[in-house]
């Protein structure tokens, strides 16, 4: 008798216990804590994605059977294999800076980056249509993925700029007309070489190499003011 009572005092207490911790979570305020865990989840999904995304690129460089003629289309696949390599590495580097300026992440932020590593991760194929045929199709598809990835890597930016920073309507406002004009900029610049890419493949395809190297050399200046400047203050405060 005494057991079962105590059985279900012991009870009633654990679901007092129970309800009385469901009411405090649930009544208590909304932090960031979670936001900063998938800022750190992301990243930790992109370094491992895009880690694989190189790895399958390296893999499909053929090995030369020993005479000349495959020992030239190696040279030639290890020479598209490291333009692949260096805009993939460009990406990543570009997007640890812009997660670099804020503390937590959006949903918005999280379904844009979803849809950059999806379309990033189409450059292993894109490699390899270039390692086995060196035609214009190739070329073009593999400018058109670059082009796709500039864009979102710019809307992750205009999110950044919208949802992040701190500063008055007429510099905001100003941020967000260079962030469109650059996006137009990106669109006929990445047509240009679209089009060259038609008539003349095998020299576009190395000159894809330049546009990385030009970007990891000179970097975003104002990209540079942000993490200089106006995000000092939001990190101290967070």
């Amino acid at each position: 008798m005494f057991r079962r009572l105590g059985e279900k005092l012991w009870g009633n207490i654990g679901n007092m216990e129970e309800t009385h911790l469901q009411e405090k979570f649930s009544k208590a305020p909304k932090t960031e804590k979670g936001s900063r865990q998938l800022r750190e989840r992301m990243m930790a999904l992109n370094d491992g994605i895009i880690a694989i995304i190189i790895t399958i690129m390296i893999l499909e460089v053929p090995v030369p059977s020993g005479d000349v003629a495959s020992y030239i289309r190696f040279i030639k696949a290890v020479a598209i294999f490291l333009v692949s390599f260096f805009i993939v590495a460009n990406f990543w580097y570009e997007l640890s800076r812009l997660y670099s300026l804020v503390q937590v992440a959006t949903k918005k932020m999280m379904i844009v980056n979803f849809i950059f590593l999806a379309a990033l991760s189409m450059m292993p194929i894109i490699t390899k249509w270039l390692m086995n045929y060196h035609n214009r199709l190739a070329v073009i598809n593999y400018g058109v993925i670059y082009m796709i990835l500039d864009l979102l890597e710019m809307v992750l930016f205009y999110l950044l700029i919208r949802d992040f920073i701190e500063c008055s309507s007429w510099m905001k406002n100003h941020l967000y007309k260079v962030t469109r004009l650059r996006m137009i900029v990106l669109l006929i610049v990445s047509a240009i070489l679209i089009l060259l890419s038609y008539y003349f493949p095998r020299v576009m395809i190395y000159a894809y190499l330049a546009l990385p190297i030009i970007d990891f050399v000179f970097p975003d200046r104002i990209t540079h003011l942000l993490e200089r400047d106006s995000f000092k203050e939001m990190k101290e405060d967070v």
